[in-house]
């Protein structure tokens, strides 16, 4: 395996490689792309030293191919994923456990929103998000 610089990600004290893997593409997001193919990227990039991969709920079926990429190791990445569409409270708590599944994890160690939106407001969907903490 090889190595590539890191950088503290915030205050988290987690080191993210300076490249990170977007999952939108491997989901489909940019074309149909083989599911091996997509999976076999993952393993590249890890083989590469890239420890850091993004997704999100809303990347067609990214997190799943990337849980399925991470099986056996899971402990060699720092995972980000990102809530899309509605911030309610039932949304929240469904698209969180969803990703966990389709991720194949118990943990996430980045969860983000999307973006913001104006019809909940962002100081309901924080708290919603640190009781997820």
């Amino acid at each position: 395996m090889k190595t590539m610089p890191k950088r503290p990600l915030g205050t988290a004290r987690l080191e993210v490689s300076t490249i990170c893997l977007g999952g939108w593409p491997l989901g489909g997001g940019m074309g149909a792309i083989d599911e091996k193919q997509a999976i076999g990227v993952v393993h590249a990039a890890l083989d590469n030293g890239i420890n850091f991969i993004d997704t999100a709920e809303g990347y067609r079926s990214s997190e799943r191919i990337i849980g399925q990429a991470l099986v056996g190791r899971r402990d060699r990445v720092i995972l980000a994923t990102k809530l899309s569409g509605e911030h309610s409270e039932t949304h929240i708590k469904a698209a969180i456990e969803n990703s966990l599944r389709q991720l194949r994890t118990d943990y996430i160690d980045l969860y983000q929103i999307h973006y913001p939106s104006t019809i909940w407001p962002i100081a309901d969907t924080m708290a919603e998000l640190l009781k997820l903490r």
